[in-house]
């Protein structure tokens, strides 16, 4: 009985140094594993780094678009609005000449109207964008940005649209 309990005692002490090998080289591979994660996590990093910055352009490439179709679209509605004007003053001075004094009476009548709804613009319900780039002044463009009071008076709704 003495033999096979020596037997036993040396099978477990094969198995225990098996084991302690075995957890060794465990620990070699979890070091191993731990240095190479430890690298892909900054690369990840890096990656991470690098999506941001191109979804930022690309976002900032869409803003210059939408900013440049609306500086277009103002454009053409202030050329139009030029013209229009042109318009109006070539037909006040035509009637001038035509009908002198009882054409001047007239004119100034409508141009002091066209001007009070021009500086009251609110009384014609229309309200100021808020929350906009302003920099009309160093364009030489001196039109307050607004929109009708129904419609959207910010910006981001203003682009959302």
């Amino acid at each position: 009985m003495k033999g096979y309990t020596h037997a036993e005692v040396d099978k477990l002490e094969e198995t225990l140094r098996l084991s302690c090998r075995v957890a060794e080289g465990l620990e070699q591979s979890h070091a191993k594993l731990a240095q190479e994660i430890a690298g892909l996590e900054s690369e990840l990093r890096e990656a991470e780094s690098q999506v941001q910055q191109r979804l930022r352009a690309e976002a900032l490439i869409e803003l210059r678009n939408q900013l440049e179709q609306a500086a277009r679209l103002a454009a053409e509605a202030m050329d139009n609005a030029r013209r229009n004007l042109a318009l109006l003053h070539l037909a006040a001075a035509k009637a001038v000449d035509e009908y002198s004094v009882d054409a001047l009476r007239i004119c100034e009548q409508v141009f002091a109207e066209f001007g009070a709804k021009q500086t009251n613009l609110e009384a014609r319900g229309l309200k100021r964008v808020t929350g906009g780039y302003q920099n009309t002044a160093e364009t030489g463009v001196f039109i307050r940005p607004m929109v009708r009071a129904e419609a959207p008076c910010t910006v981001k709704q203003l682009l959302q649209q």
